[in-house]
């Protein structure tokens, strides 16, 4: 990923200290040449139980 050390430099300005939440990178050869963010949302709903 040619903007890398630009994404972790922000991240790292942007989400302070821990905890962290969880994030991942991933690279996709076809989209070469194209700079574009997609963000998603989790939550646990109130009540619901941890897997055991």
């Amino acid at each position: 990923m040619a903007q890398r050390e630009a994404v972790l430099a922000i991240r790292a300005e942007e989400i302070g200290k821990p905890p962290y939440p969880s994030w991942t990178a991933i690279g996709v050869n076809w989209l070469a040449g194209f700079d574009f963010e997609i963000k998603v949302v989790a939550w646990i709903p109130v009540g619901a139980r941890a897997a055991e």
